[in-house]
């Protein structure tokens, strides 16, 4: 029988009643069909040709729009793009699909406006899919006032009340926004505040959990958050070479403050216990499946626990699994095990995760017992062998035999005295390449071949297994890492995220569009996470 076509229900549904009446539908107790026809499967195979003639006529249309589809609707295909940018003369840098498509969509209009702040904007914000906030390094610069230089009046900036008539006292008009003050006012606070979309100021960011229009309020006053998207103080020339802390303050610099990166662990987090997962399945955030996969010929059991949704599914308790009997395998998918996970005597498949630790008895079980990809440990204990792929461990490892690619291992490396029956050969140590590993506290160092490997010291913007930006690269990361992978990505978990390849390509594209001499920074800026608070008045 062919799948069901929904072409193929509309032709049945467009005879003539006669030929359906008569048609030898299986019907229930109910009087409803519980299996179709020889007509309504004959209409069926008809429909299934027919819904192929119109998703190639679909994807034909979609194919003519390189853009960024609308969710639910047809894209034009990737392998398009390169034919796209050639016909209009783009660069293409972004890692990902999505951001390749944005540089096709708005080649033209950036061109327009090439130079702007608006422009730089857009590229930082559509090439790294990543929300940005621009100052221009000359607004940033201490300069010396001058006599009848112009200002624009104070409504241009936002300020209701007017520090530029010639009635107003001297200490409010010292106060205008468009003065280069550099000795900032301790009796005011500068800092964004929020605002109506009518103000000549007003800024649309997109934060962590919602948009909000803002302003910068006392401009000339003390700086609530030194350094952030809400400091605009005045400095002397910084000569330094420019990187994510340094060098801002040059008449050459554009400073692009951008949200640090959420990893795993996001605002939003589905969380639930273990022993209530029925609850979970019941809300649509959590699913069970009992599948069957051929392995080396033999047929495995598999038992799939997956979380749904775009936001983080976690699980809140201890994780603890027996074996399911011979050939059965457990597999995990978007979830975050912040109890961590015990298996005894299972193979383990980690996907697109976070655990706590893992611990795995696996005497029985051949190696690899554990095999993960694009997944955070906390730790690792193991007695058999692990098989890693993109992966990130804060903390120890230990493990019988290690097969690592493109991993980043924080802590320290031992591995497990194995001892095996007398008729076992001995295990081998296993094989790490493209991987960071420690310099010191490495059993493995010596038993296993490890080519194109880095002792380089990562930074994350957290240590800490559970918060905001774990395990998450910053830019003050070694390149040996950011870029030490086999493709030139980043080792570990959060290497098909792309997150130093998305700010290495915004610094390239906007190389197209800075004026000559100017140079892009980026920023890490947590108070773009933030809300800013609301103030009467503005």
């Amino acid at each position: 029988m062919s799948d069901p076509s929904a072409i193929g229900r509309q032709l049945y549904m467009l005879l003539p009643e006669i030929y359906r009446s008569r048609d030898n539908n299986l019907r229930g107790s109910d009087g409803r069909i519980e299996s179709p026809g020889d007509l309504a499967r004959y209409l069926d195979a008809c429909g299934s040709l027919l819904d192929a003639i119109k998703a190639t006529l679909d994807q034909r249309l979609a194919d003519a729009f390189p853009d960024n589809a609308p969710p639910g609707e047809r894209s034009c295909q990737a392998w398009l793009l390169p034919y796209f940018a050639d016909l209009l003369d783009v660069r293409l840098v972004s890692p990902e699909v999505e951001g390749r498509r944005n540089e096709i969509a708005n080649a033209v209009g950036w061109r327009q406006r090439k130079g702007t702040v608006s422009v730089l904007e857009a590229v930082a914000e559509s090439v790294g899919r990543i929300e940005a906030e621009v100052q221009e390094g000359w607004q940033r610069v201490a300069l010396t006032a001058r006599v009848g230089m112009p200002l624009l009046p104070t409504s241009a900036y936002g300020e209701r009340q007017a520090n530029d008539t010639a009635t107003a006292p001297a200490a409010r008009i010292a106060r205008h926004p468009g003065l280069p003050a550099v000795t900032p006012d301790l009796q005011r606070a500068a800092r964004a505040v929020r605002t109506d979309p009518g103000n000549p100021a007003a800024k649309l960011t997109h934060y962590e959990q919602h948009s909000a229009w803002w302003r910068p309020a006392n401009r000339h006053g003390a700086p609530c958050f030194a350094g952030s998207y809400e400091d605009g103080s005045r400095r002397t020339v910084d000569f330094r070479d420019p990187d994510w802390r340094r060098g801002h303050h040059h008449p050459r610099r554009v400073l692009l403050h951008v949200p640090p990166e959420a990893g795993f662990f996001a605002a939003g987090a589905y969380r639930f216990d273990w022993a209530l997962r029925e609850s979970a399945i019941a809300s649509g955030r959590f699913e069970t499946l009992q599948l069957e996969e051929e392995r080396d010929g033999v047929l495995e059991n598999l038992t799939v626990y997956r979380g749904l949704g775009d936001q983080p599914v976690c699980i809140a308790d201890p994780v603890t699994l027996m074996a399911g009997g011979p050939g059965h395998r457990y597999r995990f998918e978007n979830l975050c095990l912040e109890g961590g996970i015990t298996v005894s005597n299972a193979p383990v498949e980690l996907r697109d995760c976070a655990v706590l630790d893992a611990n795995l008895d696996d005497s029985g079980v051949e190696a690899p017992s554990l095999a993960a990809r694009n997944t955070l440990f906390g730790g690792i204990t193991q007695s058999g062998g692990a098989r890693l792929e993109y992966c990130t461990v804060l903390g120890p490892m230990t493990a019988g035999a290690l097969q690592a690619s493109d991993c980043l291992f924080g802590g320290t490396m031992a591995r497990h005295l194995w001892s095996p029956p007398d008729s076992a050969p001995d295990r081998e140590a296993g094989c790490l390449r493209y991987s960071r590993v420690p310099a010191t506290d490495n059993d493995f160092a010596a038993d296993v071949y490890a080519p194109s490997c880095t002792t380089a010291r990562p930074v994350f913007h957290s240590n800490v297994f559970g918060e905001r930006g774990c395990a998450v690269l910053h830019p003050a990361t070694p390149d040996a890492i950011c870029h030490g992978a086999e493709d030139g990505g980043e080792m570990g978990a959060f290497h098909d995220r792309h997150h130093c390849l998305r700010r290495a390509a915004i610094h390239d594209k906007l190389k197209d569009y800075l004026p000559v001499g100017q140079k892009a920074v980026l920023i890490p800026d947590p108070r773009l996470l933030r809300t800013p608070p609301s103030t009467s008045g503005t």
